[in-house]
């Protein structure tokens, strides 16, 4: 397995309530990453995800019942993600990474 294949394995790490999932993915190039979590549930207001050596967090965008793909309201610390959903009920969140670069790039 190699570095990047690995940081994509870590990915699917986290901390969050039972009813929540999430899907990886990596560019062709390997310079890039995405993350979707969903929360088919809803009795969250935030989602914690470890994403320890991850990259360097680009972009996250939250869909739900109010909002289609809207930038998401997120913090990143010691390696974890934190997705606040901001509305009660399901929602999703699509993240992107910057692959080539540490969490100290942030």
């Amino acid at each position: 397995m190699n570095e990047m294949d690995n940081r994509m394995k870590i990915l699917l790490s986290f901390a969050a309530a039972v009813c929540t999932s999430a899907v990886v993915a990596k560019s062709a190039d390997g310079k890039t990453g995405r993350l979707l979590v969903a929360d088919y549930c809803g009795k969250e207001s935030e989602i914690v995800v470890d994403v320890k050596n991850a990259g360097a967090l680009v972009s996250a965008e939250i869909f739900d019942h109010e909002r289609d793909f809207v930038p998401a309201c997120v913090q990143m610390k010691d390696g974890r993600l934190m997705l606040k959903k901001e509305i009660d009920g399901s929602a999703a969140f699509l993240v992107k990474f910057d692959l080539s670069k540490g969490l100290n790039n942030l």
